[in-house]
């Protein structure tokens, strides 16, 4: 929110991000305790404190601020609030500096949630937005390839884990998955 300055052309603005930080620590503190036993009959739901703090978010954070947007999905992600990390990687999504990495975290969340159809129609969407032969489709390959196999498609993750070995065969373990693949 814009702060009165003494100069007419200069604005101050709040910075939320530790604020954020605060009450998504709060969150994560309050959870590992319920999840224990530990909470009491006067605390909240914990998807109450979720509502609450995403309806508080969205009065503070200004829609274009994509970046908090991005990194609001992040410590949703982090804390296995899947849908809400969706909500908040689709918004972030919008700015096209962020887009490609935005879609490839909406696929990992839904990978997370099993289901695997919008998961790769979300890398679909990064296939459509990278540039052919970059590091970032390879990444991609490697992402779908985890995907055919977490689906039991494995001649589709073999054929993807084999693209990504002649492109870089040390990129991460792809060597190992393709010989898991071939050995089963």
């Amino acid at each position: 929110m814009p702060l009165q300055a003494e100069e007419a052309a200069r604005k101050l603005y709040y910075d939320l991000s530790n604020k954020i930080q605060e009450e998504l620590e709060v969150i994560r503190s309050l959870f590992y305790q319920q999840l224990q036993g530990l909470g009491t009959s006067f605390e909240k739901e914990f998807t109450e404190i979720v509502a609450e703090f995403r309806k508080q978010a969205k009065e503070k954070i200004e829609f274009e601020d994509f970046d908090a947007h991005f990194q609001l999905g992040l410590a949703f992600l982090e804390q296995g609030l899947v849908d809400e990390a969706i909500e908040e990687f689709m918004t972030a999504a919008q700015d096209d500096s962020m887009a490609f990495e935005c879609c490839t975290l909406i696929g990992d969340a839904y990978r997370r949630k099993k289901d695997y159809t919008e998961s790769q129609k979300w890398f679909g969407k990064c296939r459509e937005i990278s540039d052919p032969g970059s590091d970032q489709l390879f990444a991609l390959e490697y992402e779908m390839a985890t995907l055919f196999e977490a689906m039991g498609d494995k001649q589709r993750a073999l054929d993807a884990y084999e693209k990504v070995s002649a492109w870089n065969a040390d990129y991460r373990d792809v060597s190992g998955r393709i010989r898991a693949l071939q050995g089963s």
